[in-house]
Order: C-alpha cells, then structure tokens, then sequence
C-alpha cells in the first residue's frame, strides 16, 4: 500500500515521492530503516519536534498535522495524525484476509494472548499485539503490521475508561472474540463491575454471523455475553469438567488440573471433542490452568487442530513478569509477579503461594480501584491469612490497608528500600517470594534487586 492511498482516505496532501508504506513508528527511538513515521500529539509529547530526527534515522515519509520546515522527505499532511494511525489500521485490516482474534477481559488476557500465539505458531504464521499494546494507539499499531504472510492475528484489547472498547472493536473487526472473565480492574474508570461487563460486551457485539464468540462458562456474566452477540457460533470453556450439553454452545473445551510439580507448574487434563490429552504447562500457578483453556477455546474457534494446541501450550513460557520463577541470593525461590494487578490477580498470586511452607508475599498498591480501594486491599490482607501466608510485606499507602488486616507477621514499609531490607532479613533458603503489585507500584524494582542478588552467588 502507498501513501496516495492514505492520504485519499484522510483528504491529506502528500508531498513528495508517492512510497509504500512497508512499517509504521511512532517513536524515534524504535524507528526502523524506510519507516513512515506518525507524529502523533499528546499531553506530555508532540512527535511534531521529533520529525527531523526520524528521517535522519532513516524514515521514508512522515504523517503530520502541521507543516516541517526542513523536511526533505516524502510529507503527508492531514488534520488528524491519530485519526491518520486508524485509517491505516481499517485499511490493513480490511486488507487482511486470515482469521483475526481479539482477547479482553480483567485479567490473564495478555497470557492467553501468548498462549494463543504460540499455539497459532504451530499450525502457521502469526501476528500478535507486541508487550501491552493494547490501548487506542497500541492497537491500531498492530493491525498496521497485518499482511496476507500472516495466517492469524491474535490482538489483544484493554480499556481503563468507558468508550475504549467499542472503538477498538470497531477498528479489529475480529473473527472470533473472547472475554476472559470480568473481575474488579480499573473499577475506578467504570462505577461498577457490571459496567466493565457492558464495556466488554462491545468485542462480542462486534462479531457478524460468521463470528466465534468464545465464552468462559465459569464467569458470573455468561449468560449476558451469550445473549449480547449475534455469532453464528459459539464455543466456551469450563474448568468445572461438563463439557457436553451446554445450553446456547456448540463446543466445550473442558480443563482439569491433575498435579503440579515442584515448582508449580500444573499438568492439566484437556478436553477437545471428547478426547484427552494430559500436558504440562511452562508456567506457575492454577490461574494459568484457566488461561490454557481460554486459549485452547480460541484456537478451536479458529480452527486450529488439537495437537497444535496441545503443542503449542507445551511451549509457552510464560509473560515477563507474569508469574516468572528465579533463584535469589540465599536459594530461595523467587516468583516475579509485578507486571500489573486487581484483586482477582493478586488473589490468584496467593493461591499459588499458600502451596510452600514458608510463604512471603510482598504487595505494593492495587492502582483504579475507586471508593473501594481501601475495602479491597483489606479483603486482599484477609484473603492471604487464611490461605495460611507466612509473612506480608507491603508499601505504599492502600497496601497499609491489607498488612493491617493480614495482622501478625505482616510489614508496612514506607519505601522500596527499607521494604527491600527487612525482606532481606526474613528470607530463608526454603522461602517462596512472590511479588506483586500495579504498574504504579513499581514493584519490579524490588524483584529485579533480589534477581540481581541471585545471579552475584
């Protein structure tokens, strides 16, 4: 595609040699040779001033809203730079002929997305969101690197405000969508856990006939999802073991949990079309168990054959920061969990630690949780107690709420630095150390010094 016929699509003026568009950046930092750079404008940044250096690092052409002087590459000058990223993505994606699945949901989704991925990668090529680019630029961004090599799309979409994702819905246009599971994240942004459900909804009222909504059966808003897409067909997934006779579904992936090893790594038993199939996952924790069948779901509405699925979940390794297992200094186990979290997450974190004798756990703030933020850091303090948690240590100041109900055993540090210490103090060979905490939280800090420890021994 050349950028005529962007700019015939957004009424811009192209100036310049007409080129094709062959990659996309929005940042100089990353930007690769013959490129076309998107000067996207926001609060804290204007790639406006950042035009010049892109073509000195080797941009093509550039997508502005105002005019450069100096520029000496192809320009193409519209009224909108952010409205120019989506009418690159519809046109990529309306462009797309592979199947194209869109994962949201409060928690797991960008799990279940390289869980599918990687089952994907087993049956061909596949195309998947890249980190956390999920939002109203990271996605468009993936479907601008769409191209018929690729035989699936697998793009995952997150929302933090009402709006999100109906528009992202609108841009995906997905073949099969999936809602993982509804849960109190980003509570704040939305009043209530039933309006997440009625943002969610969109991906599935997004679907055609033609669609595959995959449906969690275990979730409280089963029936709601159900009842709110016009899919032709259906297919959900149960951790409760009836896979057969499902009112209002098609198909049933079945997932149950048959032992874990040491570490924690659960071999499942998987359920598809009544045969089984017993595998071993590569990554920690029941939660996970969970996230296997959404995956496997969504790989059966795309048509993907069991032994791909069963390959593929074999050999995914799990997410950076997700549940990721290493060694520290004085051979304790240390689980890095610090990637993001809710109360279903952290909850879920617990479970996996509650397994090991001498269980610590260390939390930061639990970020857009609203007027029950307080409620819900104490119900996380309580919920570890009685999962039998060794030790609770925490900072910042919502996360003083869960070492209070926690009680006895439980440390409320005012800084990452005196957290790091006192933890330090505690910690026994025979220890599991899970951490966990927001994006906000920075919790990350911590679980990279106690890596860091590890690899000096």
């Amino acid at each position: 595609m050349n950028l005529s016929v962007l700019a015939s699509r957004t009424d811009g003026n192209l100036t310049g040699v007409d080129v094709p568009i062959s990659g996309v950046s929005i940042d100089t930092r990353t930007l690769c040779a013959g490129d076309t750079f998107i000067a996207l404008v926001g609060p804290n940044f204007d790639g406006h001033e950042f035009v010049l250096q892109a073509e000195e690092a080797g941009a093509q052409a550039c997508v502005v809203s105002r005019k450069i002087e100096g520029a000496k590459k192809s320009v193409l000058l519209v009224n909108d730079t952010y409205d120019a990223l989506n009418a690159l993505a519809r046109i990529c994606r309306e462009n797309y002929s592979g199947c194209v699945a869109a994962i949201t949901g409060s928690c797991g989704k960008t799990t279940i997305k390289g869980m599918l991925q990687s089952i994907c990668e087993q049956a061909g090529r596949c195309v998947a969101t890249k980190g956390n680019l999920n939002n109203l630029i990271g996605v468009p961004l993936t479907l601008v690197r769409l191209n018929n090599a690729f035989d699936y799309a697998v793009v995952e979409a997150g929302t933090s405000v009402v709006g999100e994702i109906p528009a992202l819905a609108g841009l995906i246009q997905p073949d099969v969508a999936l809602v993982s599971n509804i849960m109190p994240a980003h509570v704040e942004g939305f009043g209530s856990v039933e309006n997440i459900a009625k943002e969610k909804v969109a991906l599935y009222q997004a679907l055609n006939k033609e669609g595959v909504a995959v449906l969690n059966l275990d979730d409280d808003f089963v029936d709601y999802f159900k009842s709110e897409t016009k899919a032709g067909k259906k297919i959900g997934f149960t951790l409760q073991g009836n896979v057969s006779g499902v009112e209002g579904v098609d198909e049933t992936i079945g997932v149950s949990i048959v032992e874990h090893d040491n570490a924690g790594s659960p071999t499942i038993c998987l359920k598809i079309e009544k045969n089984d199939y017993l595998l071993t996952l590569g990554v920690l924790g029941e939660h996970n168990v969970a996230n296997a069948a959404a995956a496997a779901a969504v790989a059966r509405a795309m048509n993907i054959g069991a032994a791909e699925i069963v390959e593929g979940l074999k050999q995914f390794s799990g997410e950076k920061r997700r549940m990721q297992l290493f060694k520290g200094a004085h051979g304790e186990s240390v689980v890095d969990d610090s990637y993001n979290a809710n109360p279903g997450s952290v909850k879920a974190a617990i479970d996996y630690l509650s397994e090991y004798e001498d269980s610590i756990l260390v939390m930061g703030d639990m970020a857009e949780l609203g007027s029950s933020a307080e409620t819900e850091h104490k119900k996380i303090g309580d919920y570890a107690r009685e999962a039998g948690i060794r030790s609770l240590f925490a900072t910042g100041v919502l996360a003083n709420e869960a070492v209070s109900a926690f009680g006895v055993n439980a440390v409320w540090c005012e800084s990452q630095a005196e957290l790091l210490e006192k933890l330090v103090s505690r910690i026994k060979k025979n220890s599991v150390v899970l951490v966990k905490g927001s994006r906000s939280a920075r919790m990350e800090i911590i679980a990279d010094a106690l890596r860091a420890a590890g690899e000096k021994q």
